[in-house]
């Protein structure tokens, strides 16, 4: 933040709930990222569950991708049976149940009624959890909208550079950086293109210390011809193959 004169203030968990509660989009970034198939909390954008528009709200505006991909709730765990047919704590978001009551929770809702669920505890992740019983504080309902923190084709945000990139990439309202919480309408839009010139310089360090340290006798020509050949055999298995082995069964 220093580094790229970027304005910000100490994180407050109840403003930034409050901030959820009244429609806003907060991009969260916290701790090291998680390890698995799912953003947990550390790696996310937060919305309200219960605004019926607010699906369609981060698919085309924030995430860039279609409408009608569905969004995970992150539920207290003490409080995952009051809205769904779940008989025990999801804690990697890897179970689907039934809502109970959809309309309560509507943009986390599927159109066929069920949700991917995340149960939450302060054990596991507790500035997560504290922020979902702010939101809980102020609305009644223990439940938030919860997805990756990345833009459509491109990996979850891994560094705060990242991040901020992230959030001027979308309509991400405010960014949660560890301590800090960022303005997007305060920030000067011109700095994006800074950063990412900078991070663009350095993975391309990076890729050539690895390529030295991981590879003897590296060609790039060799390099650029496999993966020639490699699309090729991938093109043919996943689309010419299957045509060719259904026009021949007809």
């Amino acid at each position: 933040l220093r580094k790229y004169k970027i304005k910000s203030e100490k994180i407050n968990l109840e403003t930034v709930a409050k901030f959820i509660s009244d429609g806003k989009i907060i991009g969260w970034f916290q701790d090291a990222s998680e390890y698995g198939p799912r953003a947990l909390g550390n790696r996310s954008i937060l919305a309200d569950s219960r605004n019926p528009k607010m699906q369609d709200i981060v698919n085309n505006k924030v995430k860039h991708r279609e409408s009608f991909r569905p969004f995970a709730p992150a539920v207290l765990e003490e409080d995952y049976k009051k809205y769904f047919k779940l008989k025990n704590p999801s804690p990697y978001m890897l179970l689907v149940a039934k809502v109970i009551k959809p309309k309560l929770i509507p943009s986390v809702t599927h159109v066929d009624g069920t949700a991917r669920v995340q149960t939450v505890n302060k054990k596991q992740n507790e500035i997560f959890y504290n922020l979902i019983k702010k939101f809980k504080d102020i609305t009644g309902v223990g439940c938030i909208l919860n997805t990756s923190f990345n833009n459509a084709g491109e990996p979850i945000v891994e560094t705060p550079e990242d991040a901020i990139i992230g959030m001027l990439n979308s309509n991400i309202d405010y960014l949660v950086l560890g301590k800090h919480i960022i303005n997007s309408n305060k920030i000067n839009k011109l700095v994006k293109n800074k950063i990412i010139k900078d991070r663009s310089n350095r993975i391309r360090i990076n890729e050539q210390k690895a390529i030295k340290l991981l590879t003897k006798n590296y060609n790039n020509f060799d390099r650029k011809k496999y993966f020639k050949e490699q699309q090729k055999i991938a093109y043919w298995n996943s689309l010419d193959k299957p045509y060719f082995d259904l026009s021949k069964q007809i």
